[in-house]
């Protein structure tokens, strides 16, 4: 990618040709694989498969990292098997540096790494004459994740926070992701719109035809044994990180399993070009019929990959890509958008902010955005969590949403709400309100001389039962820039009868971080975030007076911003509570 961007620049069509690369080299590694280990002819279906099954030709129009890992595991097994066989140090060297460059793709390819390794550390031990090479391949792969180890060893919690999140080990788990994966091949495969038409199975009746044979071809041929033990090996360590972790059956955690099952096609095919061979042997003495059947064994392949071709076609660009959900997830709708602000950037003054409305700021459509658009101040956040306006200057707001109506509702209540431009509904105009935004009659505290939080007092009732959900709107602004992200607690305090708060007890709590998709470390002061917050009373709470305390603390640290009277929270609201 930073190559693609290097001489591209950093756009959506730089990301998505890189991709496409990857996903060419993949086919050519998929032939390499498939020859080394079962001959040119299911090589040629190899690579053939891996060109027209959907799930590689899905993947490959999508710049994930973890399309890597395909291209990377085949050829670390292309150059080890080679440097087993022939011994020459370049293989060896080749072997290690793509064993050290696939710990840089995805999570699932330690598993691949830890194999390929176990076979290189057996090559060491059990075999002399291999154990300089096999040494030199070890050694480069370790080095080459070194960088990756340094950064892990400085971030924890970076390596298994993810697999923490998702993993599922207990027997119930795997039980149920096991016939999810049974019915994933012809039934219902990946839910998630982004990895696969959802619930599309893994193949099509022609990739399963030529799977079933190819299975056949591997079980039935003693000279294929070996390596149909050894596909069946790479599906199942392809297939683990699925089984072990949450929404199985997942395609991109088992985005390995590509390699062996366009393998196992290709056997297939060359099982139908071998079977169609001996019987056009078989008929010598009938001419016709042994041109016809010598014809139909080439030709058989050819028609069962292109109907996986058609398929993966029409499925791919006449149902995926008109899905409603893409219609915020990829990048039409912003390219259009920020074309117009391009085009009108002239009569807009230079660092109007630009708000890309449900999108967090680091998503990637967001950051190409910010390249297109240098001569604006660039933003993101999503909606209902917050909502993010400039109290001193006009704002433009780029709507992705699948309705427009929420966003416009949201700043009426702010400033004045008009079209940008006519031929871009996407673009809304904000003029704000600044009477609005900072009232008068606020309640207000500032934390810390950099965070000030407002609310109306109108906002929240006087008198409330046990169990009452309160929800009302917060409004904050920064007076100083900040590198930390901060969070707002909100409790719920006694009143004793003399008046004053009994900090001691908390009856309550409804703690939120500010404004998750656009933190304050990138808020500017003369901006004013608004976020809806909610606070839920016990349904044995007592009668009484309470008061509902509000205060600022580091989200990292648990630190506590005070008040210049060095009180830690804000008295924002008094209330009883009657039964």
């Amino acid at each position: 990618l930073a190559l693609f961007f290097l001489g591209l620049g950093p756009t959506p069509f730089a990301a998505r040709l890189a991709a496409t690369f990857v996903s060419l080299l993949t086919v050519a590694a998929a032939y390499q694989l498939g020859r080394a280990l079962l001959g040119r002819v299911a090589a040629v279906g190899a690579a053939a498969a891996m060109a027209t099954l959907y799930l590689p030709v899905h993947f490959g129009h999508i710049a994930f990292r973890a399309n890597l890992l395909p291209l990377l595991g085949a050829l670390s097994l292309v150059f080890l098997l080679a440097a087993i066989r022939r011994g020459r140090l370049a293989f060896w060297v080749a072997t290690g540096v793509t064993l050290g460059l696939m710990s840089y793709s995805y999570i699932s390819a330690y598993l691949w790494m830890v194999v390929c390794g176990a076979v290189l550390v057996a090559q060491i031990v059990f075999h002399p004459q291999r154990r300089r090479g096999a040494g030199i391949a070890l050694g480069l792969a370790l080095a080459l994740s070194l960088p990756l180890a340094a950064y892990v060893v400085q971030q924890p919690g970076a390596l298994l926070q993810r697999p923490n999140e998702v993993s599922r080990t207990d027997l119930n788990a795997l039980v149920g992701a096991i016939q999810a994966w049974a019915g994933a091949w012809l039934s219902r495969g990946d839910i998630f719109h982004n990895h696969n038409i959802p619930g599309r199975p893994l193949l099509d009746w022609a990739s399963a035809a030529l799977v079933l044979l190819g299975i056949a071809q591997l079980a039935w041929l003693r000279r294929y044994r070996k390596a149909g033990a050894a596909l069946a090996g790479l599906a199942l360590i392809s297939t683990l990180p699925s089984l072990l972790s949450e929404t199985p059956p997942h395609f991109l955690r088992s985005i390995g399993l590509t390699v062996p099952v366009t393998l196992v096609m290709g056997a297939g095919a060359e099982g139908i070009v071998s079977f169609g061979t001996r019987l056009s042997r078989a008929a010598s003495n009938l001419r016709h019929a042994q041109a016809v059947l010598g014809v139909g064994a080439r030709l058989a392949p050819v028609a069962l990959f292109a109907a996986v071709a058609t398929k993966t076609y029409v499925d791919f660009h006449g149902t995926w890509l008109r899905l409603p959900e893409l219609e915020t997830q990829f990048e039409r709708r912003v390219l259009q958008a920020t074309e117009v602000l391009r085009q009108n950037s002239r009569e807009t003054p230079s660092g109007t902010p630009v708000y890309f409305v449900q999108k967090g700021l680091w998503h990637p459509i967001v950051r190409f955005s910010q390249y297109r658009l240098p001569m604006f101040r660039v933003a993101a956040f999503e909606m209902p969590t917050c909502l993010a306006v400039s109290a001193e200057r006009e704002g433009i707001y780029v709507d992705l949403s699948l309705t427009r109506k929420a966003l416009v509702h949201a700043l009426s209540a702010w400033g004045e709400v008009a079209a940008f431009h006519p031929s871009q509904p996407d673009l809304l105009r904000f003029l704000p309100d600044r009477a609005a935004l900072l009232a008068e009659g606020d309640a207000q505290a500032q934390f810390g001389a950099q965070v000030e939080v407002r609310a109306h007092p109108a906002d929240l009732p006087a008198r409330v039962s046990p169990g009452a959900r309160l929800s009302w709107l917060m409004r904050f602004r920064l007076h100083q820039p900040t590198s930390k992200a901060y969070a707002l607690f909100v409790h719920l305090y006694k009143i004793d009868p003399s008046g004053e708060v009994d900090d001691m007890h908390k009856f309550a709590q409804g703690d939120r971080w500010l404004c998750p998709p656009y933190p304050t470390p990138f808020w500017q002061p003369d901006e004013v975030v608004v976020q809806p917050f909610e606070l839920t009373l016990p349904d044995d709470l007592p009668a009484g007076d309470y008061a509902i305390a509000v205060g600022v603390y580091d989200q990292a640290s648990g630190e506590r911003l005070t008040l210049p009277e060095w009180k830690s929270y804000f008295v924002l609201h008094r209330l009883s509570v009657v039964r």
